[in-house]
């Protein structure tokens, strides 16, 4: 159970609870879920605030925007 981060050779453990939240809100960001399903699965990783700004610092962890989702930021980065 160890998550690559990006491409710093640099692992990390994660809990099975915060692997699963972590996998789900990837997902919910792939999928361009709305602003509050997003802060509702940052919040199982253990992030706080408005839903509103959780999930622009969300999206701009993952490079992700509510126009575009990380899916389609990712297919235009290696194209």
């Amino acid at each position: 159970d160890t998550l690559w981060v990006l491409d710093w050779g640099s692992t990390v453990r994660l809990e099975e609870e915060k692997r699963q939240a972590l996998a789900l809100l990837v997902g919910c960001l792939a999928a361009d879920a709305d602003d509050e399903t997003v802060a509702d699965v940052a919040r199982r990783f253990g992030i706080a605030g408005q839903d509103h700004d959780v999930a622009r610092v969300i999206r701009g962890l993952f490079n992700a925007s509510c126009r575009r989702a990380a899916a389609e930021v990712l297919e235009e980065a290696v194209a």
